[in-house]
């Protein structure tokens, strides 16, 4: 599995957005990817190189990329 971009990680910010994690990547508010999940983010918090996602639904996802499509159920 490959992790996710470093310029992510050393930013270390992932804001929940109702069923969207922007996960931020520059200085400036406007440098994010966002993504649906499909349910409700509870909460988005780093792991090492991997980012784990907790939604509404009871699931936990373990993101490994630069996107939505690549995650693990935790």
């Amino acid at each position: 599995m490959s992790q996710w971009d470093r310029r992510f990680v050393q930013t270390g910010l992932a804001v929940p957005d109702g069923n969207k994690v922007k996960v931020f990547y520059g200085s400036g508010s406007a440098e994010y990817v966002a993504f649906d999940c499909g349910a409700k983010v509870l909460g988005a918090n780093w792991a090492g190189g991997y980012l784990n996602v907790v939604l509404s639904d009871g699931k936990a996802r373990r993101y490994y990329g630069n996107g939505s499509a690549m995650y693990t159920v935790m």
